[in-house]
């Protein structure tokens, strides 16, 4: 048994990539509020959780670069 679990481990070894870091261990982040719109007074997290076109044409649209940079960030975009 202690030969196959060598084995294992040599076989398995290089594959191994580190974790993101845990959800919980994350520190919290303070999201800018959107003044205007169709979302007005709600986070850029609480309108990429609702409306995901609406935020993907905020990112394209806006001229204030901290929520552009947020909603960058939540969306996902290189």
């Amino acid at each position: 048994l202690r030969e196959e679990l060598l084995k294992f481990i040599r076989r398995n070894k290089k594959s191994y990539k580190d974790r993101e870091q845990s959800l919980f261990l994350k520190e919290v982040k303070e999201y800018s509020v959107v003044s205007f719109g169709k979302y007005s007074n709600q986070s850029t997290m609480s309108i990429v959780a609702q409306d995901k076109k609406y935020a993907k044409w905020l990112y394209e649209n806006t001229s204030d670069s901290v929520i552009k940079n947020e909603l960058k960030e939540l969306l996902k975009i290189k």
